[in-house]
């Protein structure tokens, strides 16, 4: 998988693979997989017990584009997942 990050402010493009990216921006995955954890548990803390899902990596990997982008604040935003 390449990842294709670009710099808000000076536009610079970074092309790396999964593994590169998690070391390279790994305070700011994690900060964008907890935001995405907090938010899924506020919308769902009104459903019953056997209703609610038990989130994991794998789920925030299914959007990782949309779910970085938003949850993260981050200087670098995902362009392109191929």
């Amino acid at each position: 998988m390449r990842i294709t990050l670009e710099n808000k402010r000076t536009r610079e493009q970074r092309v790396l693979s999964f593994d590169e990216f998690k070391a390279q921006f790994k305070t700011e995955f994690e900060r964008a997989y907890q935001g995405f954890i907090r938010h899924e548990t506020e919308k769902n803390a009104f459903l019953p017990e056997f209703m609610q899902k038990h989130l994991s990596e794998a789920d925030f990997l299914l959007s990782l584009q949309w779910n970085f982008n938003n949850y993260s604040h981050a200087e670098w935003y995902i362009a392109a997942v191929k």
